[in-house]
């Protein structure tokens, strides 16, 4: 009772020593660069306790907002954006911080993609990328052609039809400019980087099932009867899915819900945009890509 809920180093390590007690051992462990769980799973590694060592990979998302952070206020490329005044220099950069983030986790997909997830190889094609961003963001597609999977130069430009940045985005060229693209371009595809993400792993799935447990179990409500089955529904909505989750609650308190009843539709909608949800967060790979308009879901 006394300890703090952010304590990441106590927590890691009970959740660590419960899966021990069931005969599980880390190997993997994905976190964001200033969490301290990865430092208990390494404790209990030096103490004895677990045999395997642990490694820890960084999480892609919370990378991914690094780098657009990082971009977003770098002075130096402020100064540099093709706009007039200061206002419109600052929106641009903002724009550019998203654009650019997004390239390198595309060139760094579609090259995983192109070399049937061969690491080695992915890496040694990585770093030729690097400079082939910086350029096509100077204007010079001569790179592109050979060294990018998302730009292939003038005739299919990354910048045609992106939503964050004009056709005509251009940085202007010279060797402090290209230093400056390279540093931000390297917090997400650098040789060090690349190997704490080899397996591309995030943390989007445990970051969705806490906000349903939230959504569950609210802070401000305590629930001395039910906190344990609330904690159980949340669960089992998110490893079935919301819809489907309450089909097969209903059907196991025998008050099944009629077969095309408009609360059956209802819920096979919800189940279907909760898994164009998932689709896009990297957890159903296989699904088709469906674009519907986003509508607020309320519960009762």
């Amino acid at each position: 009772m006394v300890k703090s809920i952010g304590d990441e180093y106590t927590w890691a390590r009970e959740c660590l020593l419960d899966l021990k007690e069931d005969q599980l051992e880390i190997e993997h462990l994905v976190t964001d660069a200033d969490s301290s769980a990865y430092k208990a799973a390494m404790d209990l590694h030096n103490e004895g306790i677990n045999t395997v060592e642990p490694e820890n990979f960084l999480d892609t998302r919370h990378l991914s907002d690094h780098v657009r952070k990082g971009a977003k206020s770098d002075k130096t490329l402020l100064k540099v954006m093709p706009a007039t005044t200061k206002l419109k220099r600052q929106k641009l950069l903002n724009n550019f911080s998203v654009d650019l983030t997004e390239r390198c986790n595309r060139e760094l997909l579609l090259a995983y993609k192109f070399y049937a997830g061969d690491f080695c190889k992915v890496k040694n094609k990585i770093s030729h990328t690097v400079d082939a961003i910086a350029y096509c963001n100077m204007g010079d597609h001569a790179r592109c052609r050979k060294n990018s999977f998302a730009c292939k130069g003038f005739q299919g430009s990354w910048l045609k039809g992106r939503p964050f940045l004009p056709n005509s985005f251009n940085i202007s060229s010279c060797n402090e400019n290209l230093d400056s693209l390279r540093k931000q371009i390297n917090k997400r595809l650098g040789s060090k980087v690349l190997e704490k993400t080899r397996l591309n792993m995030n943390t989007n799935f445990v970051e969705g099932f806490n906000r349903c447990l939230r959504r569950s179990l609210p802070s401000n409500v305590t629930f001395k009867k039910n906190m344990s089955g609330r904690a159980h529904a949340a669960a089992h909505s998110v490893n079935n899915g919301p819809g489907e989750s309450i089909l097969e609650l209903c059907s196991a308190l025998h008050c099944d819900i009629p077969v095309g009843s408009s609360a059956y539709k209802a819920l096979k909608n919800i189940q279907k945009t909760d898994n164009i949800t998932l689709y896009f967060t990297g957890q159903m790979p296989d699904m088709p890509p469906i674009f519907l308009q986003e509508k607020p879901l309320r519960w009762r």
